[in-house]
């Protein structure tokens, strides 16, 4: 005869649910090994540019394409299971000394598909295909490129270990099409696009990062296996090696006009600029705007602030996107952190925003289209680049003088010259990987000059990534002087991930 007592059931109880998570942990452990395993390093098609042909429409009906070998490795990442999805993926490489061609079969039945126009780098749930190239090889920095169910393009830069940002706009070509069996997409990605390091000898080794998005499941797979739940990303992206890759130096002019009639004052007012874009070697660039006339980016978009926040909106001039990711301090910088905007040392769309209001006594009223008159450019300048481990960048703009009209108690008209704003920034930061692990160390100073009111601002930010992904840390300590005013301020993350999922 057996007894059961209820310290024995407990006792049981507990050892079984042991068992059970040791198990599930081994067999989770066992699944991200696998993972690994499956994701040897890749050698591309390599063609010369007259024989390759492909037209980038979506359609993986060029003979090439069927030439390619197809990597297939896809795990699901949202939810964090690691398991094998539920519809195949097809991705396939092929590259020639202007760029890189990606193209992307989606296996999945047709009426499934969840296909959503928006703007470009609007985010909302479709399905979708993108891929992060790291052109250093070596975790430094990486480009994002995507093409959505529908047509949209999304596209941005990241820096260790994950910061996303969507402040950048490249010039590539991507497009989608609804195929027999699912959906393709294909990319074309100009090496003259990215800034690459110099290469050692004919070899050059990238890494990169491959996902997709199926909406109807609300689900992510991904190719290396590489969820948001563990830390590391850029140091453990999948390598690529290329032969025989060495972009040509670009030198690029977009000049421009353009008339404005204000019908308020009865002027016409006609200007004559241009952006100049130059790249000595493949890891500098040198970029300059004279006159430049902004009215054709896009429009941000309608924002109901209900918060205690100032509203943060992103910039959308390409002059100031163009190499922006160098400036980049903290992961609080990109605004991957929640509760509030991101907290920037540099933010280029104060560059051109109103005037600030002279101080006059006199002065009761300012016109309501002088508070919200932008200011105008004389031009401006950037350089950016990489030397070694350094990376560095220097920016500067500077703004015409701008008329403001105010108003006496009396209603008399009083008109005033505010003098235009000078803005300059520096950065550089040395970052040293070796194998997973990420060391950084950087600085930064920015300065704006306005009548009476000049404003310093300096900061050392610090980064490490260890080797396993278990320790995570960021830190800035900063400093500012405006005027007679002082400050000092200091913002860290620690990150401890004991394993992924936790």
């Amino acid at each position: 005869m057996i007894f059961h007592s209820p310290l024995t059931e407990r006792r049981r109880f507990v050892a079984t649910l042991l068992c059970a998570l040791l198990l599930a942990s081994l067999s989770f452990d066992a699944r991200a090994l696998a993972s690994e395993e499956r994701l040897a390093r890749i050698r591309p098609a390599q063609f010369e540019t007259e024989a390759i042909d492909i037209v980038v429409d979506g359609r993986l009906d060029e003979p090439v394409w069927a030439t390619l070998p197809a990597h297939d490795e896809y795990l699901i990442i949202e939810p964090d299971t690691l398991d094998d999805p539920e519809y195949r993926t097809e991705l396939r490489f092929a590259y020639t000394e202007r760029g890189l061609y990606v193209g992307v079969m989606s296996f999945q039945p047709h009426d499934t598909l969840i296909a959503r126009i928006s703007q470009r780098d609007q985010r909302i749930n479709r399905d979708d295909v993108s891929i992060t190239i790291d052109p250093t090889g070596e975790g430094l920095y990486g480009y994002w490129f995507s093409v959505s169910l529908g047509g949209t393009l999304l596209d941005g830069t990241v820096v260790p270990e994950r910061n996303f940002s969507n402040q950048w706009d490249g010039a590539w070509n991507g497009a989608q099409a609804i195929v027999d069996g699912g959906w393709s997409a294909e990319f074309f990605l100009p090496w003259a696009m990215m800034a690459m390091p110099e290469a050692t000898g004919d070899q050059r080794t990238i890494a990169f990062y491959t996902s997709r998005r199926v909406a109807h499941l609300d689900k992510r797979y991904a190719m290396p296996a590489l969820p948001r739940t563990q830390p590391q990303f850029m140091s453990v992206l999948r390598q690529a090696d290329l032969a025989n890759i060495e972009p040509k130096r670009q030198r690029t002019l977009y000049p421009f006009s353009a008339a404005t009639f204000d019908a308020r004052e009865g002027d016409l007012e006609s200007r004559v600029g241009a952006d100049v874009y130059v790249r000595p070697t493949l890891n500098t660039q040198v970029s300059a705007t004279f006159n430049p006339d902004f009215g054709t980016v896009a429009q941000d978009d309608p924002v109901v602030n209900l918060s205690a926040f100032e509203v943060f909106f992103r910039e959308r001039r390409p002059f100031f996107l163009e190499g922006q990711e160098v400036f980049v301090s903290s992961p609080r910088a990109a605004g991957n952190y929640q509760g509030g905007p991101p907290i920037l040392l540099i933010n280029t769309r104060r560059i051109g925003a109103p005037p600030p209001l002279p101080n006059d006594d006199r002065v009761t009223s300012f016109s309501q289209v002088d508070r919200q008159r932008l200011s105008d450019l004389f031009g401006a300048a950037k350089f950016t680049g990489q030397s070694g481990s350094v990376r560095y960048g220097v920016l500067t703009a500077l703004e015409r003088d701008t008329e403001v009209s105010g108003f006496d108690a009396l209603g008399e008209q009083i008109d005033f010259q505010v003098k235009g704003r000078r803005f300059g920034a520096a950065r550089a930061i040395r970052e040293i990987t070796e194998g997973s692990t990420y060391k950084a160390l950087g600085g930064m100073v920015t300065g704006v000059g306005k009548p009476g009111d000049d404003g310093f601002v300096g900061a050392i930010d610090g980064h490490l990534l260890t080797g396993d992904g278990v320790w995570k840390l960021d830190g800035q300590a900063m400093w500012s002087n405006a005027g007679d005013k002082r400050g000092k301020g200091f913002i860290g993350d620690v990150v401890y991930t004991p394993r992924q999922g936790r």
